[in-house]
């Protein structure tokens, strides 16, 4: 059995290599054929398409001005024209203007038999607004007036005993405070005028 093995893989050997050429086969020269069919197969393929492509240019028909009539082309346009001025020339317009700078537009009737009502709009010109009175947008001063609450009180160049005496108010007598340093001393003057100076501001209502 090992002996038929032997034997047959040896004639399919012997087979294969007369197949293929024999002591003759050139690999080289086999390969170059090979690539010579398949080039000759592409360019056969390229003939065919370019045979089969229509190269034949297409011929466009001559138009010729003879074959516009001018005149029909004229007819048609003037026919169009005029159904759209006469509608445009049907329909009145009217416009009044009053005094009051108010304006009215009344439409008539369409050809189609339409109706349009248009509202009277009231129209305010900046014109004819009376100007409101001015705001004053500066405020008034405030003063700090306050009356003497002693008998008879001295007031001082400064705000302290150590300053010397420049006059004296009764009680009663309204003064404007000038300056309050928060110190337990105000600057003061008269309303009626007369000499500034400092006074304690526990002799002072409202101090």
């Amino acid at each position: 059995m090992t002996r038929l093995i032997l034997i047959s893989f040896g004639f399919l050997g012997w087979a294969f290599y007369e197949m293929s050429g024999g002591s003759d086969f050139d690999p080289v020269a086999a390969r170059n054929d090979r690539i010579a069919d398949r080039n000759n197969g592409e360019l056969r393929q390229v003939a065919t398409a370019t045979e089969q492509t229509d190269t034949t240019p297409q011929v466009l028909p001559e138009v010729a001005r003879a074959s516009l009539n001018l005149s029909t082309l004229d007819e048609v346009l003037e026919a169009g024209q005029q159904p759209a001025a006469q509608a445009t020339a049907d329909v009145p317009v009217t416009v009044s203007d009053d005094s009051a700078g108010q304006s009215g537009i009344v439409l008539a009737n369409l050809n189609a038999g339409a109706s349009f009502d248009v509202q009277e709009t009231s129209i305010i010109l900046p014109s004819l607004i009376e100007p409101s009175e001015p705001v004053s947008t500066s405020a008034e001063p405030k003063f700090d007036i306050r009356a003497v609450a002693g008998t008879l009180v001295n007031l001082r160049g400064g705000p302290g005993t150590g300053f010397g005496v420049v006059d004296q108010l009764s009680e009663g007598t309204e003064v404007e405070i000038l300056q309050d340093p928060g110190n337990g001393w105000v600057e003061l003057r008269p309303v009626s005028g007369g000499t500034i100076g400092w006074m304690a501001d526990f002799l002072l209502t409202g101090g």
